[in-house]
């Protein structure tokens, strides 16, 4: 089964609430197990001007899932007037690990806050480009911003010490994640925490990604530390080495994977880079994704906090899906 990086946008029956100094969109007058829209403004934004919105789906107070949505991503002109990602907010559905109304969902009774992905940057991103899309918006991408916006309701709003923790994203969503993840546990107090990842490894031509992450403006990112801003600004970063050292940093936090051997989605955009960036090679067999997928995880598995979930399957995205707990 091969599914599309991009989230589904259904009929939108939301709650909505703008964030203001009159109104603070408290915790305690959100609808339990419903999908609230906060509208934090500010600094706000989505890729073409649309306005930015967190989703809010209120269980315990302090058991929290925070998730950073998918729907690809877009580097250069080309890729974003292609429409290779997701340009408005849009609210998550309420399945798999998201699904109140499942017993059997282990985080049934949790606070899911959905960190929307409309600035198409993975999430991180702090840069103005020097060109516009195909109608004339003029493209801005403030991913960073938008989850700061996030991260600072929840801290706002949930309980001081969090029973249980866990991070997750899909897709974009994914690599979302890995980025933040380090920042995120050293803002919270919490019992007990997981990062766990969802389908893409950051398997990327070589040299790619040394380009894009300064290229999006992740270096000028107060909150990671300081040799990852070398690292970043010397051209050499990556999505692994971010991730590893998270790891290391938080040894008593679990980290996990869950991967497809032959992702196909993710070999899809690999593609997609490589041409754009005149790369080689311009694609990979299943074989040669699945043997630089166990490269990295070769480095991860040295982390005695850390296991992989990798299915033999061409699926991509797995967290939607009740199997994650009941297979």
């Amino acid at each position: 089964v091969v599914k599309s990086s991009f989230p589904v946008e259904l009929e939108d029956s939301s709650d909505s609430c703008a964030l203001s100094g009159l109104e603070p969109c408290a915790f305690e007058g959100l609808p339990q197990g419903k999908t609230t829209m906060v509208y934090p403004g500010g600094e706000t934004r989505c890729i073409k001007g649309d306005d930015f919105a967190f989703q809010v789906v209120p269980g315990d107070n302090d058991k929290l899932i925070i998730s950073f949505q998918g729907g690809g991503a877009c580097w250069d002109k080309a890729s974003t007037e292609i429409g290779a990602c997701t340009s408005t907010a849009f609210p998550d559905p309420a399945l798999g690990i998201f699904d109140v109304s499942n017993d059997k969902n282990p985080y049934k009774d949790y606070t899911s806050i959905h960190v929307m992905y409309c600035s198409r940057d993975l999430h991180a991103g702090n840069v103005t480009r020097d060109y516009a899309d195909s109608s004339g918006n003029p493209i801005v991408q403030v991913g960073y911003s938008n989850t700061l916006a996030t991260l600072d309701w929840a801290k706002e709003n949930m309980a001081s010490t969090l029973s249980s923790f866990v991070l997750t994203g899909q897709s974009a969503g994914s690599l979302g994640t890995q980025v933040w993840a380090e920042p995120i546990l050293g803002m919270f107090e919490y019992e007990a925490a997981a990062v766990m990842p969802d389908s893409y490894m950051g398997v990327f031509p070589d040299g790619a990604q040394e380009f894009l992450i300064p290229d999006y403006g992740m270096c000028t990112n107060p909150y990671i530390s300081s040799d990852l801003v070398a690292l970043c600004t010397a051209g050499k970063i990556t999505v692994q080495k971010v991730f590893d050292h998270g790891m290391k940093a938080y040894p008593n936090v679990a980290w996990a994977n869950i991967n497809s051997k032959y992702d196909a989605v993710q070999m899809a955009f690999y593609s997609g880079i490589a041409a754009t960036l005149r790369m080689l090679p311009l694609y990979l067999t299943e074989a040669e994704f699945n043997n630089a997928m166990n490269t990295i995880l070769k480095t991860y598995n040295e982390n005695k906090n850390y296991v992989s979930y990798v299915v033999t399957s061409t699926m991509h995205t797995y967290t939607e899906l009740p199997i994650v707990f009941t297979a």
